[in-house]
């Protein structure tokens, strides 16, 4: 068995916009279908077909005809709320996942007090020795001194006070987590899981965000479905590279470190 190359949430945000765009394919075709049989209908050609599930009749020729030209922009809008949930959706996901390949939070608190622990009581008089001499007021003349022991300490593996702090880190993790809202997404894959996101992308997240929320609010925006697009390349792109970031340097067994 090879070491892990997918999650389970990945292949679930996946199915998910496939299904919505999908859809989309499905209304683009039947809006194309619907505007003949309305011309067709208005010239007397045919007669109006029943939809399914609504009332024949409920709507007029040229109410169905306002809608066709409204279709795309509101097709837009629905795909926008669609996609920008799957991935605020796949990232609680992901992460829930990290969490439970690890046994869960308080597993990942023990392990690295443990491992903190443990540093600190095997610190060796070589070590000790060495970071005495790290230990002084900063004088700008010493710089090659501090340089050359901290080489030395971490040759011998020494870690450093803020290396130390990895316990206190996993519950700040768990905690910044546990209250994630969409506006801090960026920052939270940046800080706390180091995932490389360009500076351009996140703006333009952001922006994108923004607009789900004045569409959410109930203000229309005229949209169309190749700037929906492009807003699902970037949660293509971020999705897979937060998957892979994740399975090279998180999904890692420690449980015998």
């Amino acid at each position: 068995m090879g070491a892990l190359s997918k999650t389970k949430s990945k292949t679930k945000h996946s199915a998910a916009v496939q299904e919505a765009f999908n859809f989309s394919v499905t209304v683009c075709y039947a809006m194309k279908a619907l505007q003949a049989h309305l011309d067709a209908v208005q010239s007397g050609t045919e007669a109006p077909i029943a939809p399914f599930y609504y009332a024949a009749n409920q709507n007029s020729v040229s109410e169905l005809k306002t809608h066709l030209n409204k279709f795309e922009s509101a097709l837009s809008r629905y795909l926008l709320l669609s996609v920008f949930s799957f991935f605020e959706a796949f990232i609680k996901a992901i992460i829930d996942e990290l969490i439970e390949f690890h046994r869960g939070v308080p597993s990942m608190i023990r392990t690295a007090e443990k491992r903190d622990k443990r540093f600190i009581a095997k610190i060796t008089k070589e070590m000790s020795t060495q970071r005495y001499k790290l230990r002084e007021k900063r004088l700008p003349a010493r710089k090659e001194r501090y340089r050359k022991f901290t080489r030395l300490l971490e040759a011998e593996g020494f870690r450093f006070p803020t290396e130390t702090l990895s316990s206190y880190g996993v519950r700040k993790f768990a905690e910044d987590f546990s209250k994630l809202k969409a506006y801090a997404i960026p920052d939270f894959l940046i800080h706390a899981l180091h995932v490389p996101l360009e500076a351009a992308d996140v703006e333009y997240f952001h922006e994108i965000r923004t607009l789900r929320n004045t569409i959410a609010h109930g203000d229309a925006e005229n949209l169309s479905l190749a700037q929906i697009s492009k807003i699902n390349d970037l949660f293509r792109n971020w999705t897979s590279l937060i998957e892979d970031h994740l399975l090279t340097n998180y999904f890692i067994i420690e449980d015998y470190s």
